[in-house]
């Protein structure tokens, strides 16, 4: 749930790697039109298919391939749980 997710978050140590994750996640929230704990309990597959579709959306938006990656890493949080 979302609170495992807040509590991995303020185990970063990193503030700016807090942020830049922090920042993923609420754009993913916003394409995908729901809260990232969704994705908890999904198989690798979907999971896979939905950060895939996510990545393409961002750079549809006009976001370069790096920061696409970047952003992208955030929605794979989920995947700790």
């Amino acid at each position: 749930d979302m609170a495992r997710i807040k509590d991995w978050l303020d185990a970063i140590p990193s503030p700016y790697t807090r942020k830049t994750y922090k920042a993923g996640i609420k754009k993913f929230e916003e394409f995908y039109g729901k809260g990232i704990e969704t994705l908890i309990g999904k198989s690798g597959e979907e999971t896979g298919r939905i950060i895939e579709k996510f990545y393409v959306w961002l750079k549809e938006k006009g976001m370069d391939k790096t920061h696409a990656e970047t952003q992208s890493v955030s929605a794979r949080i989920p995947r700790c749980y």
